[in-house]
């Protein structure tokens, strides 16, 4: 038998995790800042795209550059990536070694390097 409280659980679980993969495009730089430290521990993944955007949108280097570290991560969480994952993955980090702050740059040429 099913356990109603445990579903309820997980669906608030659910909901309050996508609320925070939500705060990535938040207006708030402490809502990008604090969903980032958020989703760095979590243990589920966080969808590419989602990180991607901040990647190659958000106007705080620092994001970017801690947006790039969270995408490597992504690929070690759950099932094996795939290389669809990877490709894009790779991808996105070639875009900020075109990034105009130096330190994105430099992020992304080390990630690229050792992954």
């Amino acid at each position: 038998m099913v356990d109603v409280k445990s579903i309820g659980s997980i669906n608030h679980y659910f909901a309050t995790f996508w609320q925070v993969v939500q705060g990535l495009s938040d207006r708030a730089p402490e809502v990008r800042e604090a969903a980032l430290d958020l989703l760095r521990y979590s243990s589920d993944p966080v969808p590419i795209q989602s990180l991607a955007s901040v990647v190659i949108q958000d106007a705080n280097p620092a994001f970017r550059v801690g947006a790039m570290s969270l995408l490597i991560d992504q690929l070690g969480k759950g099932e094996e990536p795939n290389q669809e994952d990877r490709d894009a993955v790779r991808a996105i980090l070639q875009q900020g070694l075109a990034d105009s702050d130096p330190r994105v740059r430099e992020q992304a040429a080390m990630l690229l390097e050792n992954n």
